[in-house]
């Protein structure tokens, strides 16, 4: 009898825990967050779930550094509809120069009405920032213009890798500063990517076009239009005010002369 007793005991342990594994296979969560933030970066993530039954779950959201301060902690009660994955974000600090490179988790577990934790791993690297500047002296060149290509930065000699694309989609790498000769018309691409040890990668696109060389481009024509039309609108504003003082003193002096023979 004490056996029998025992073995329902255990089989209604197994049977639970049993249970308990089904329903948490039951519910799929995932985690999307970037493999690495830099200096300036805001940590931040998006995760999901996704149930085969309708269901509402309490999780607690959080990012675990090592070297770092504990963020805020986000606790979430969702309502889960059968076959319909819910999205969700997960907003965090923003790393500065007081942040320390090191390796990171953002954490989801799930409270109720079952224990599920979900984590994925992600880097802080506190590289310091470095500005660069693309040098053109305009946007629009003539054809067979020279073209002058440089650059300026807050660090002395970057690392810079230059790609530039022409007009027909040729792409041809160069170093700056770069002189040349544009003989296709239409619009040119820079893509550039700096880099310097120690400091985040910086990649920049810059565009700019070729035209006909006959073709003027007056930057100062509407302008002077502007101009002349509006001397010429004063000179009809005078005229105007000119030929009404005109009928004006006229119609004064007849007033006058009219009393004056009225008298008489």
């Amino acid at each position: 009898m004490r056996l029998n007793k025992l073995f329902l005991i255990f089989s209604f342990l197994v049977l639970i825990i049993l249970t308990s594994n089904l329903c948490t296979s039951l519910l799929q969560s995932k985690i999307n967050i970037s493999p690495i933030f830099y200096n300036g970066d805001k940590i931040q993530f998006s995760y999901s779930f996704l149930s085969d039954q309708d269901e509402d779950i309490t999780c607690y959201v959080n990012v675990l550094c090592e070297n770092n301060p504990l963020p805020l902690s986000v606790i979430n009660q969702l309502a889960l509809k059968k076959d319909d994955t819910i999205f969700e974000n997960y907003s965090g600090w923003t790393i500065n120069n007081n942040s320390i490179s090191g390796n990171c988790l953002a954490s989801i577990s799930v409270l109720e009405p079952f224990n599920l934790n979900i984590e994925e791993p992600f880097v802080i690297n506190t590289l310091k920032l470095f500005s660069l500047n693309l040098i053109l002296n305009k946007k629009i060149f003539a054809q067979n213009e020279n073209i002058t290509i440089d650059y300026s930065s807050s660090v002395e000699n970057p690392l810079i890798y230059t790609i530039l694309i022409y007009p027909n989609k040729d792409i041809n790498q160069i170093n700056l500063p770069y002189l040349f000769n544009p003989d296709q018309i239409g619009t040119y691409t820079l893509n550039i990517t700096s880099s310097k040890e120690g400091y985040k990668t910086i990649t920049e696109t810059e565009q700019f076009g070729v035209i006909e060389s006959d073709v003027q481009i007056n930057y100062n024509a509407p302008k002077t239009e502007s101009k002349d039309i509006l001397q010429q609108n004063n000179k009809k504003i005078w005229f105007y005010v000119l030929i009404g003082s005109v009928i004006f003193i006229i119609i004064i002096l007849i007033f006058i002369a009219y009393n004056l023979l009225k008298k008489n």
